[in-house]
């Protein structure tokens, strides 16, 4: 007994993991805990361990008058974010936060605004989590490339026909966000969940661009 104990033991001090809390920072945020685990006895295994979304229950943004329903609403609910963020932190003790680079969008203004208070707080967050280690940011166009999120020349010649009045919806980037994860992990996303899908490729391209898998 104690010689198979020791042997999963030695086992265990083998094993390469690394667990992740990636965040896709927005009014809905979407968030997955992702954990790669590799040795030179095992084959790599990349597993999603939790994925949701945090989002918003009231209006922050009035875009007809184009302004800040409340900045009350708005502190509130990044607050809020921050420890929702904490708890599922101390959940899965995660060993690193990857986080998605700001884009600019129709309202830059307005959403701007809350996106730079949103990643102030989150990086302070995050940092307090970490012991002073910042988070991990990718922009959006450099996790889309490593998983290869590209319009293939049907979806294009779809796109196409759309100007032409012979399609009615265009395939975009969420689109091809949702069928990857779905792919890659047996899920069944929708496009509702486009938030959700997006924060689990972040993940997934991380641990790919650093070899986890």
């Amino acid at each position: 007994m104690l010689l198979r104990l020791k042997s999963v033991m030695e086992l265990a001090e083998l094993l390469n993991k690394m667990k992740i809390l990636s965040l896709d920072l927005s009014t809905k945020t979407g968030w997955a805990v992702i954990e790669a685990i590799q040795s030179d006895v095992i084959c790599k295994e990349l597993r999603i361990i939790d994925f949701d979304t945090f989002q918003k229950s009231e209006k922050l943004i009035n875009f007809e008058a184009f302004e800040f329903e409340d900045i009350g609403k708005v502190l509130s609910f990044i607050e809020s974010l921050c420890i929702n963020i904490t708890n599922v932190f101390h959940k899965h003790s995660p060993k690193a936060i990857i986080i998605e680079q700001t884009n600019s969008g129709k309202y830059f203004g307005l959403i701007q605004k809350i996106l730079e208070w949103i990643h102030y707080r989150v990086l302070i967050t995050s940092l307090r989590l970490l012991d002073g280690r910042p988070p991990i940011y990718l922009a959006s166009s450099e996790w889309r490339k490593i998983m290869d999120l590209r319009l293939t020349k049907e979806q294009k010649k779809h796109n196409k026909d759309i100007k032409s009045g012979i399609e009615k919806k265009k395939v975009t980037v969420k689109h091809l966000a949702v069928q990857k994860a779905n792919e890659l992990f047996n899920l069944n996303l929708k496009m509702k969940d486009n938030d959700k899908a997006d924060a689990i490729l972040l993940g997934t391209a991380y641990l790919k661009k650093n070899g986890y898998f």
